[in-house]
């Protein structure tokens, strides 16, 4: 990585592979991007945090060199290609704005959390995943073909379907343990690209002592009862439930997701989870071709 200061604006040069003359002015693609919003970027240092992340996450795809510039009002973040495909621009953009989180968290159900369910049915509007709630309303996956993924359904678990933005959006009701419990991407020591035991490409990771210490707690404590109901175990990547297998046997500091996942689906997931999740949401504004001078 090279660093360089140019009109007065940051600019960072990423390369992949052999080095190769590129700049500003020769590049063929610019995608525009928005950090947070005015309010939230009063904190300069967590805006540099979000550039360097992006960065990190760039270098990381094997894609052509880059630029990254900071620019604009202070919350744009501008990134200079080479001529890009439309699926490259796509892949650029998921790696920018992708929030990179990943939490697991029990499904509530009937039998264990009947007062939590109680309480969570009598709120009128969906509950964001916030930090200090013991529940949240989250929006299921969508599958290959756009529809909710299928979880079943044996009478235990809590869902709703509620208006979002005009469209129906069903949502599951997940239990979160107390704050210093809570098992995130934080606690990942590593993710990568594994293959699952039926050889479909997965998504592998593993946990540093405190996140395998708190899995092997949480599904400890939810292991199968003697009439073989079995808990589930919410797998929520960037805020969405990705699936929620039944827990049948302790977990410990590593594990494998399994999904419809493509090779890139999962290259981009690892990266963004190596890289860490963003301090603030990056939202795409523009994708511009520059005609060569």
């Amino acid at each position: 990585m090279r660093i360089a200061v140019r009109h007065g604006l940051a600019v960072i040069l990423l390369v992949s592979g052999c080095a190769r003359s590129f700049t500003a002015e020769t590049a063929r693609t610019r995608l525009v991007f928005k950090v947070g919003d005015d309010a939230a970027l009063s904190d300069a240092a967590q805006l540099e945090s979000v550039r360097l992340i992006v960065a990190q996450r760039l270098q990381a795809h094997p894609l052509t060199a880059l630029f990254i510039v900071q620019a604009g009002q202070g919350n744009e973040l501008v990134v200079f290609a080479p001529e890009l495909t439309e699926a490259e621009i796509a892949t650029v953009r998921d790696l920018v704005t992708r929030p990179g989180t990943l939490e697991f968290a029990l499904l509530a159900n009937t039998r264990d959390h009947a007062p939590l369910i109680a309480a969570a049915q009598s709120e009128a509007t969906a509950d964001p995943v916030a930090e200090q709630t013991d529940t949240a309303w989250i929006p299921l996956e969508n599958n290959v073909d756009g529809r909710p993924i299928d979880l079943g359904d044996d009478g235990t678990i809590v869902t709703r379907e509620v208006e979002q933005d005009g469209r129906s959006e069903k949502q599951v009701l997940v239990v979160f343990g107390a704050p210093q419990h809570r098992l995130t991407e934080r606690l990942l020591s590593g993710a990568q690209r594994q293959r699952s035991h039926a050889g479909a490409t997965a998504l592998g990771f593993t946990w540093n002592e405190q996140g395998g210490y708190l899995m092997t707690l949480l599904t400890g404590h939810a292991l199968p009862d003697a009439d073989g109901f079995k808990r589930r175990l919410g797998i929520i990547m960037d805020g969405r439930l990705h699936s929620a297998p039944g827990i049948q046997d302790i977990v410990g500091d590593r594990g494998i997701i399994e999904g419809e996942f493509t090779e890139d689906d999962v290259l981009r997931m690892v990266i963004c989870w190596n890289s860490g999740r963003l301090p603030l949401p990056v939202r795409f504004v523009e994708a511009e071709r520059i005609d060569p001078k």
